[in-house]
């Protein structure tokens, strides 16, 4: 996006004295302005320009009133200030011109005059070989610049065909992940009996959620589920597999969950794996 240009307006006025006014406006018709406004005490002129594309427009407005004589006009940064006021500054003195006779002051006139005339004079004494070279420098520069654009549009659209091949893997991958973490309620209940088979019959409902990605309120409803139907006992502050015959919650007995609750019974029951078992050798 290119960078716009910031507009700065300059005013400048003349004194200057109408032998009659308002002056006859059918001269100051043929200079061309884009508008002409025009009462008993003041006659407002604007003459425009269409600037290059994304550079502001460039204007110059003249207000003259009985005794004074103003000129407006638009300076966008990067132009020569010098320049535009010395093109405003001769529109104004075709306007006067033509606007019949008037007295204007010797001392305004060259403080209005002078610094651009000044400005064009040094132009005018630059030597011509310094300036073709400046030209030259300011070409190659040119040429430089429109190598150069087209390798920029060319790197522009391949970022923009990277960043769309990139979010559409995101987009493959989070559908991914979604249904990954859609785990039925068996494959749960197993990573569950898993869990606390690993653990020693302890079970974190943080710790288990945060390692399978899935929502602490289904944790604890799947821990409910499996102690309701009798696949899990609670015992002190953990849990121990409850041996029964028949199906469970899952509705079959699936090998995952028999080997996580084997697992767990022979590690807090080594002898001979069940918790009647172990109370009946105690009494022994």
């Amino acid at each position: 996006m290119a960078e716009e240009k910031k507009e700065r307006i300059c005013t400048h006025s003349l004194e200057v004295e109408f032998s009659r006014f308002p002056p006859s406006t059918a001269k100051l018709a043929a200079l061309g302005f884009e508008q002409a406004t025009v009462s008993k005490s003041s006659i407002r002129l604007r003459k425009e320009w269409g600037g290059p594309p994304g550079k502001p427009q460039l204007f110059t407005e003249i207000h003259l009133a009985k005794n004074r004589a103003t000129i407006s006009y638009a300076c966008p940064e990067g132009s020569d200030p010098e320049l535009r006021r010395l093109s405003s500054t001769l529109i104004l003195l075709r306007a006067l011109l033509a606007a019949g006779e008037a007295k204007a002051s010797i001392r305004e006139t060259c403080l209005l005059l002078l610094p651009p005339l000044e400005n064009a004079e040094r132009v005018a004494n630059e030597p011509y070989e310094r300036l073709c070279h400046r030209c030259a420098e300011l070409e190659s520069e040119n040429r430089q610049l429109s190598f150069r654009v087209p390798r920029i549009a060319a790197a522009a659209e391949a970022c923009a065909r990277r960043e769309i091949g990139l979010e559409r893997q995101n987009a493959a991958l989070l559908a991914r992940i979604a249904k990954l973490e859609a785990l039925s309620d068996d494959a749960l209940s197993e990573l569950v009996l898993e869990w606390i088979s690993a653990h020693r019959g302890r079970f974190s409902v943080t710790g288990f959620s945060r390692e399978n990605r899935v929502p602490p309120a289904r944790c604890e409803e799947c821990l409910a589920r499996l102690i309701a139907h009798g696949a899990l006992v609670k015992a002190g502050g953990g849990f121990l597999p409850a041996r029964r015959g028949g199906s469970i919650y899952f509705g079959k007995k699936t090998s995952a969950f028999e080997e996580a609750k084997e697992k767990v019974s022979k590690m807090l029951f080594p002898r001979n794996g069940t918790p009647e078992g172990a109370a009946g050798a105690g009494k022994k």
